[in-house]
């Protein structure tokens, strides 16, 4: 088999841009009346799901920051806007309520459920597949313009996976911008500042000490090409998008934040892992069988087809060298975890990226 050692390859994007400011509702795209309604933490990694928020910064930008001398972590308010619209529209991946925050979206923009953004939302939803790290994607590329968001003007957009496109993003932000402008969203968000705040604090002390930021320059990504992005309203999904040359760690809401060192590093390996596993998918015909071997409906429901499998194989062999390297953890025990999970071989693609040698019975 083919080896590609610490590989980083790029991948292609597009542009658009949108204008400042929300627009009536009632004239953009279609018409949304006619628009159908139809892990666990672990001392050594599982697949589990995290969380995050930060200290305030006083800006007009309404987001709030902490670092920890080397990685910058955020709560976005169009990421929170975006994940809220998308829980109003059904989108069990962001419908938990294990936290009181959580638990107040629901009655507090209750009023909002038949908004055209979540009308919208729904379509997307049962059309173009749009959700899971979908949404999250569009709102990394969203700036505060005005009275609501539009992408950055120097922004490429990658429209992943066909689910976005510069018409239904064109059509989207209108909508979602009149969302929040008469939900109040931006009063809901500013007041839980303290709320960032504790829990930032936390994440900082819990996880971003323990991470050796160092360790990813050899995939193109130093301490500032890194991002921790919390979603307090989300599910228990972590997901790994890049965006304009950043690689993100967008992670949920954790009890103690030091048990999900292992997936905050497996969401930033996404960045580099994706574009390395599209090309051995294409190209390395064993590589493919084994990731289309791996898809398991029933069990793995968000992990597709042979393509989304293909980039959870090699983000989860760069997961455990990077673990296996910087915290000394024991390279079977987390190979027979990722087994156990559902990735029978992980063995043989952790072998494609280091020089080991396959010691595990099959």
């Amino acid at each position: 088999m083919k080896k590609y050692v610490r590989t980083l390859l790029m991948t292609g994007f597009g542009v658009m841009l949108t204008a400042c400011g929300a627009s009536e509702p009632s004239t953009i795209g279609p018409n949304l009346t006619e628009l159908s309604t139809t892990e666990a933490s672990a001392t050594e990694p599982s697949t589990t799901q995290i969380e995050k928020e930060y200290t305030p910064v006083v800006s007009e930008l309404i987001n709030y920051e902490a670092s920890n001398n080397a990685t910058i972590s955020k709560v976005y308010a169009q990421m929170e806007l975006i994940l809220l619209i998308f829980r109003l529209s059904g989108a069990a991946e962001f419908g938990d309520e294990r936290t009181p925050y959580q638990r107040s979206l629901a009655p507090t923009f209750e009023a909002f459920v038949d908004h055209p953004a979540v009308a919208y939302a729904r379509h997307l939803r049962e059309t173009r597949s749009v959700g899971f790290d979908a949404p999250t994607w569009l709102a990394l590329y969203l700036e505060p313009c005005g009275e609501g968001f539009r992408l950055k003007e120097d922004a490429a957009f990658w429209y992943i996976a066909t689910r976005w496109t510069p018409e239904n993003v064109a059509e989207f932000i209108p909508l979602i911008n009149d969302f929040y402008i008469q939900s109040g969203f931006r009063d809901f968000f500013e007041s839980h500042a303290a709320y960032f705040d504790e829990i930032s604090q936390r994440v900082e002390r819990e996880l971003l000490s323990q991470i050796n930021f160092d360790w990813f320059y050899q995939f193109g990504f130093g301490p500032d090409e890194l991002r921790v992005t919390i979603y307090p309203s989300g599910s228990r999904s972590g997901f790994g998008p890049t965006a304009r040359g950043v690689a993100y760690a967008v992670l949920p809401v954790a009890t103690y934040f030091g048990h999900f060192l292992d997936f905050a590093i497996h969401e930033f390996a996404h960045s580099w892992a994706n574009p390395i596993a599209e090309v051995w998918y294409e190209e390395n015909e064993e590589f493919r069988r084994m990731s289309d071997d791996s898809v398991d409906l029933v069990r793995m429901p968000f992990y597709p087809t042979g393509l989304v499998m293909a980039y959870e194989y090699v983000t989860r062999a760069y997961t455990i060298l990077y673990l296996v390297e910087n915290h000394n953890f024991n390279l079977v025990r987390l190979l027979l975890n990722e087994i156990a999970n559902g990735f029978p071989y992980i063995e043989h693609v952790y072998a494609m990226i280091t020089p080991h040698e396959i010691i595990l019975p099959r």
